[in-house]
């Protein structure tokens, strides 16, 4: 066998490989984007909480049922 060719056995398993590891990743960024969702709901639960403290009040421009980061969407008026 020469050096740096692969038998298509090795392709067959460095290709499942890579899927399987793909599959992982993106179980784990479904994952983390629900716990990103929890951390977000808890606090903006805590900045209703008068005795949470360190947890600033919401500003006058946010309403509290509103769930969306005010950071993402700030300046970014132009939905075309």
């Amino acid at each position: 066998m020469m050096v740096g060719v692969e038998q298509p056995e090795e392709h067959d398993k460095l290709a499942d490989q890579m899927e399987q590891e793909g599959d992982q990743m993106e179980q784990r960024a479904a994952e983390l984007g629900d716990e990103i969702s929890d951390v977000r709901d808890d606090w903006q639960r805590k900045r209703l909480d008068e005795g949470v403290p360190g947890a600033p009040p919401p500003e006058a421009n946010e309403s509290e049922g509103d769930e969306s980061e005010g950071d993402e969407s700030e300046g970014d008026e132009s939905e075309d």
